[in-house]
């Protein structure tokens, strides 16, 4: 599985309020945002994006390996993704499909096929850390899911020139913290942490955002993914990207002779 793991490896409103006698006093004060409008916003872009199409290069870091390799990426909803990697001479050799109940993944050099129904388990595998589908898919697009989140409010939410920062806890005592963009509304940096030693577990940055929807939808062409314990780094580098094109079925053919490996 050494293999899977190196592969695959989210505005400032001035009001002037003045009465008197005599004279009229101007007062500029800064409107306060709520989180949920901020989540609302959100919420808003990353629906408006129902297919997504990237074509670039992945670069894998781990503790005693590395690797690069060109890939295309395929998200259409409600929730298939496909991942495909490319060798020298844009020879295929792995091919990745996962949706919210099961994941299929062939492995071309070895002729072996990886499937199950449990999708987190893989994700597991590629990021050692509990990712559920929806949010893995979110991570390699650049895109915020506030769904759940929207019946609660975050324990921590707070603004300063430039971003908004909400953190949520949930049941399972984990941290998610989302660093977003005030000029852009975009996802600039999420982190996911433990509750008790507050020790970062995944970071991903992201950087270089183009405008998809006039203003209304910017999305990252580079991204920057750190995992812990063990330690692996990726950096997606997006040179290619179409929003809400028509894309067909996301299945690949698997050879008769491919060993079959129910995980």
């Amino acid at each position: 599985m050494k293999r899977i793991h190196l592969y695959f490896l989210t505005g400032l409103f001035v009001l002037g309020l003045a009465s008197g006698c005599a004279e009229k006093k101007i007062v500029k004060r800064e409107s306060v945002i709520p989180a949920e409008r901020v989540m609302i916003k959100m919420e808003a872009k990353r629906r408006r994006v129902k297919t997504f199409l990237g074509k670039g290069a992945i670069h894998i870091r781990a503790k005693s390996d590395e690797n690069k390799f060109n890939f295309i990426l395929k998200f259409k909803k409600p929730d298939s993704l496909y991942v495909a990697g490319y060798g020298p001479f844009g020879i295929t050799i792995a091919e990745f499909i996962l949706t919210d109940d099961s994941f299929e993944y062939y492995d071309d050099v070895h002729n072996k096929v990886y499937r199950g129904e449990n999708p987190g388990k893989i994700i597991g595998k590629i990021f050692n850390i509990n990712l559920a589908p929806n949010e893995f898919r979110n991570l390699l697009i650049g895109l915020a899911d506030f769904n759940l989140d929207l019946r609660r409010a975050p324990q921590k939410y707070y603004y300063d020139k430039n971003y908004f920062h909400l953190v949520f806890q949930d049941s399972a005592n984990t941290i998610r913290k989302y660093e977003i963009g005030r000029k852009k509304m975009a996802l600039e940096e999420f982190e996911f942490a433990g509750v008790k030693s507050n020790a970062v577990k995944l970071n991903v940055k992201y950087f270089d955002f183009n405008d998809y929807a006039r203003g209304k939808l910017f999305l990252p062409s580079r991204i920057k993914v750190v995992s812990k314990n063990p330690f692996t780094s990726l950096n997606i580098t997006y040179k290619h990207i179409e929003i809400n094109k028509k894309i067909s079925s996301l299945r690949f053919l698997i050879p008769n002779d491919a060993q079959i490996i129910e995980w």
